[in-house]
């Protein structure tokens, strides 16, 4: 019989080691059907939300109690199916991978279930769940972000004195034209920056209804006006006549260029948190 050293059998019995595994788990099968950068990103963001909320909370398994029995097979059997679906994972046509980390970490939830952690629970579900609500959030909100997108970018290009002409999806300066198309609407970025305000609100809680309803306007607003800069940041590159033109649209528009704008959004909104939180400590 193998004696395996305490520190050894204190990480297998720890409950975070399951979550932890399946989280790099799901990241794994992101990167090998080659989803899309910003859903490996914004899968990262949440994986980190629920490490955070789940760091001080590191219990030893009793795997033999017999009040938790049914429930922790019923854990363990839906985990199995779970990786078993994931077996057939191959490519994003698939859309069960949306469904993968909700459903995984719902499973082992079960089987580490513990009823004076519900609400740790419900906390760590609702985070994984934005993943596939991100789907409906970024269908949805296109149309209200069409319009939005194009006549305010159209009225800054018109205040520097560009002269733009909007005509149905297209703005043209100088023969040049920017197609305001769904790649265009910043959907990705106002969801990232929702799900990091929400992700901030689990952890840390603002209490005062002035500091809540401050933080979500600024939620919705600075990402929403950051992504009409980068279009007018577009505009501006494609009316523009250099030899790199093409590989500054290109950087901008379909590389990670576009990640800045959301870093710097997600930056502001967080700085603007914590010192609303740090006020209401201090008071």
């Amino acid at each position: 019989m193998i004696n395996l050293p305490y520190k050894v059998k204190q990480f297998i019995n720890s409950s975070n080691l399951y979550i932890f595994s399946f989280l790099g788990f799901n990241a794994f099968k992101l990167y090998q059907i080659s989803a899309d950068y910003r859903i490996q990103l914004l899968n990262l963001l949440l994986s980190l939300g629920i490490i955070i909320l789940l760091e001080d909370r590191n219990k030893k398994i009793e795997f033999f109690r017999q009040d938790k029995g049914i429930i922790r097979y019923l854990g363990i059997s839906l985990l199995i199916a779970i990786l078993a679906r994931s077996s057939f994972l191959k490519t994003v046509e698939d859309k069960f991978y949306y469904l993968l980390l909700p459903s995984g970490i719902f499973s082992i939830l079960l089987f580490l279930y513990e009823s004076e952690d519900i609400n740790l629970y419900k906390n760590v579900v609702s985070i994984s769940l934005l993943l596939p609500f991100r789907r409906a959030f970024v269908f949805l909100l296109n149309f209200l972000l069409l319009p939005l997108t194009k006549y305010f970018t159209w009225i800054i290009l018109f205040s520097m004195g560009k002269e733009p002409i909007l005509i149905g999806e297209s703005i043209f300066i100088n023969q040049s034209e920017l197609i305001i198309g769904e790649a265009c609407l910043g959907a990705d970025n106002l969801f990232f920056v929702i799900c990091t305000t929400y992700i901030f609100f689990m952890m840390f809680k603002l209490k005062t209804l002035r500091n809540i309803r401050l933080i979500t306007l600024l939620t919705i607003v600075v990402p929403v006006l950051m992504n009409i800069l980068r279009n007018v940041l577009l505009a501006l590159i494609v009316s523009i006549e250099t030899n790199y033109k093409d590989d500054m649209f290109n950087f901008f528009h379909d590389s990670y260029g576009g990640l800045l704008f959301s870093l710097i959004s997600v930056s502001i909104v967080s700085k603007v948190y914590i010192s609303l939180l740090n006020s209401e400590l201090i008071k």
